[in-house]
């Protein structure tokens, strides 16, 4: 059973200033040999833009394989690196952001889907710059419940401004905003994940939550849903590879149910 026990992370306006709605943001897409599902997510996230804003996609997979997209706000980046490289891929769309002149983003999968108003509610929510703002992610359409309770093995749902401590470690990859500078100036996604599947998002909110200090904040209407399964093949030696190496990084206690 998950611990009763939550961390409550108070999101603020800071001296450093509020956001305004109308700020431009970037959403980071990072996508590999799946055109189909990229497609979808493109066209739903585009009708929830605003002038200004700039959907960035970066390709995860074989050079030639993004589809064209027409779209102005769209800008596509050719990452083109070994096969489960998602940490430098999730950083070369932030560079590429922050070279366009964009303060804050969200990084986002190629096989998600959107509910009505994601991109708005981060928007709002995004006042601190060193706060991560984690979305719900569903893992079906006929669920209301976050996948990451599923997870840990107690299903249910995540409160606004709380989260479990054992589920601390799991908001930052897909759905995870920020702002930008913060994020690049504490090194980004950890590159030592590159190579192998997974964990880059776990290590990335343990190291900005417990050595640099940042606080969450959840945002239930930020939802989507998560359409596939990692990738096949050899899904289970990579990823096992990566979970020793957070093993070693993270302590027990901010681990989810299970895990270890």
């Amino acid at each position: 059973m998950v611990e009763d026990i939550s961390w409550k992370f108070i999101c603020w306006a800071s001296f450093l200033g509020e956001v305004s709605m109308e700020e431009p943001l970037a959403v980071i897409i990072n996508t590999c040999n799946r055109p189909y599902l990229l497609k979808t997510a493109v066209g739903q996230i585009t009708e929830q833009t605003k002038d200004g804003d700039r959907l960035i996609i970066v390709n995860d997979g074989k050079e030639g394989t993004l589809p064209e997209f027409q779209d102005e706000k769209i800008c596509s980046i050719e990452h083109c690196k070994p096969y489960y490289a998602l940490a430098s891929a999730r950083n070369a769309g932030l560079s590429k952001a922050l070279t366009l002149g964009y303060d804050w983003g969200v990084f986002v999968d190629d096989d998600i889907e959107v509910v009505e108003g994601w991109l708005n509610t981060h928007r709002k929510a995004w006042t601190d710059k060193e706060t991560m703002y984690a979305g719900k992610i569903l893992g079906s359409k006929d669920s209301s419940y976050d996948i990451r309770t599923v997870w840990a093995g107690e299903e249910g749902n995540l409160k606004d401004g709380e989260v479990p401590k054992n589920f601390l470690v799991q908001m930052g990859g897909c759905n995870f905003g920020c702002y930008l500078p913060s994020l690049e100036e504490v090194g980004g996604f950890n590159e030592e994940f590159d190579g192998n599947y997974g964990y880059e998002d776990v290590e990335l909110a343990y190291r900005l939550t417990q050595l640099h200090g940042w606080g969450v904040q959840y945002l239930s209407e930020a939802a989507m849903l998560n359409r596939q399964a990692p990738p096949s093949g050899n899904y289970a030696r990579n990823i096992s590879e990566n979970r020793e190496k957070i093993v070693e990084k993270v302590p027990k206690e901010l681990m989810w149910d299970g895990f270890i």
